[in-house]
């Protein structure tokens, strides 16, 4: 299981404090500390009482609000997306060009470059987001889950899967499994591996990825820092809360292997993998919803999940904030509501800019005023932090 944030302050003051003593600083201290997320750092350092030292740690990356942020791509935090920057993107995609047939698990961006590319070999994309081409019919994108819907016709048809999955153990098994039963035997299997930085476990969960890369693979290798993510957006508005750029920071190694003549196809676990949440639109904005009853009693419909802010002070699984959450924005906002379902009707009533205070009108005070903040913050491209 993971470890709350807190449990991981102490390990990273110990080893950013010799760093900044040496003018490590900026992306470079992120970057030594293996995909510790800059918030996590800033947000130890601070807790420590090392008020100067944090100060010294993000002064060539720090941003003062109120800003106004514009914002080009609404990602989703619920499937823990960050996308290929785009040098990797081409990076991976010429590594791919080779291959007569490719399938791609969750990495729509990649799937972006190499259409743009015109690559002669079959491309596929299986993904549960289609934000990116829902504007458009594109060929060869398949919206399931990754992790037990991928259809059985895809059997054994690939020379080359490429998979990016988020960046836990369970997912990452399934995620696995899925390319082993699409790959044709003797075919290749690229997947993203974490640094071990990211949280406590990270360095036992590795090191059972790289067993199980033992078992099915005939041979492969570690490529590392391989790969750089973009700053997804509701990132970008949570580091900016946090007095930070929202640089580019994220890296993964990736594991190339190639798979066993003889495979053995194992049996995938039924599982819906995403629990049940919804999406609406607001304006330019993305909201996810989660079905089902609130887990914390509340007297209001609407609260906010960390105690004084609207938005979530990480994007990180382990937040206990993100846990009490089940309203969600591709902006950061992290959310309680005592009624999803009402919410829902609510948003789909929301014609315009105007019908925000209407539609929020019934509400109790202090969620009224919550209801309006959400609104607005998600209607235009811009956001005011």
């Amino acid at each position: 299981m993971n470890k709350p944030i807190t449990d991981i302050r102490g390990n990273v003051v110990d080893i950013a404090r010799p760093l900044i003593a040496a003018s490590v600083t900026g992306t470079s201290l992120i970057r030594h500390l293996k995909g510790a997320h800059p918030i996590e750092i800033k947000s130890a350092l601070i807790s420590a009482g090392e008020l100067d030292l944090a100060e010294r740690a993000f002064k060539d990356i720090s941003v003062a609000p109120p800003c106004l942020h514009e914002i080009s791509s609404e990602d989703n935090p619920i499937l823990s997306f960050w996308p290929f920057a785009d040098t990797s993107a081409l990076d991976v995609a010429q590594m791919a060009s080779r291959f007569s047939s490719v399938a791609l698990l969750g990495a729509p961006t990649l799937f972006s470059a190499m259409r743009r590319q015109r690559h002669s070999n079959e491309i596929y994309l299986f993904d549960c987001d289609d934000y990116l081409f829902r504007e458009e019919t594109v060929s060869g994108f398949v919206r399931c889950n990754i992790a037990s819907a991928v259809p059985a016709k895809f059997n054994n048809k690939f020379d080359l899967v490429i998979g990016d999955p988020p960046w836990y153990l369970e997912e990452y098994l399934l995620w696995l499994a899925t390319a082993e039963r699409i790959v044709r035997p003797g075919g290749t299997i690229m997947f993203s591996l974490f640094p071990e930085g990211i949280r406590d476990s990270a360095g036992a969960d590795k090191r059972a990825i790289l067993s199980t890369a033992e078992r099915i693979f005939a041979e492969f290798s570690v490529l590392d820092s391989a790969i750089e993510y973009d700053v997804p957006s509701f990132e970008q508005v949570q580091m900016i809360r946090a007095g930070i750029k929202p640089v580019r920071w994220r890296y993964a190694h990736l594991i190339v292997g190639r798979i066993r003549m003889d495979k053995k196809l194992r049996a995938i676990r039924p599982n819906d993998g995403l629990e049940r949440w919804i999406e609406r639109r607001i304006g330019n904005g993305r909201l996810f919803i989660k079905l089902g009853r609130s887990l914390i009693e509340q007297d209001d419909f609407l609260q906010t999940a960390e105690s004084k802010s609207p938005f979530l002070s990480s994007p990180s699984r382990r937040n206990p904030s993100r846990l009490r959450a089940n309203v969600m924005s591709s902006r950061g906002h992290g959310l309680s509501c005592s009624n999803p379902a009402l919410l829902a009707e609510m948003v789909d009533n929301i014609k315009s800019g105007d019908d925000i205070e209407i539609q929020g009108g019934g509400l109790d005070d202090s969620s009224r005023r919550l209801f309006k903040v959400l609104g607005f913050d998600l209607w235009p491209k811009f956001i005011q932090l």
